[in-house]
């Protein structure tokens, strides 16, 4: 692993407990990521956006990361 991720992922751990914590409490969080790991692990709903234009929202727990590549590439 390299120095650059191994220093990332305690930040990327406090992010994530952050947004947890807010979830929690109602408050409304907007994800912007290309990590689709994150964004299951975190999300209630996905947006998908490409080129300026929504393709799709989706619940998370209703969909998986094959449909959700899919909108994002426009490849079915």
């Amino acid at each position: 692993m390299s120095r650059r991720l191994r220093s990332a992922l305690p930040e990327t751990a406090k992010v994530e407990e952050i947004v947890q914590s807010l979830k929690s409490r109602n408050i409304g969080v907007l994800i912007i990521s290309h990590s689709l790991d994150q964004v299951f692990k975190l999300s209630d709903r996905i947006c998908v956006l490409r080129r300026g234009k929504q393709i799709g929202i989706r619940k998370t727990s209703e969909t998986n990361k094959n449909e959700i590549v899919s909108m994002i590439t426009g490849v079915n």
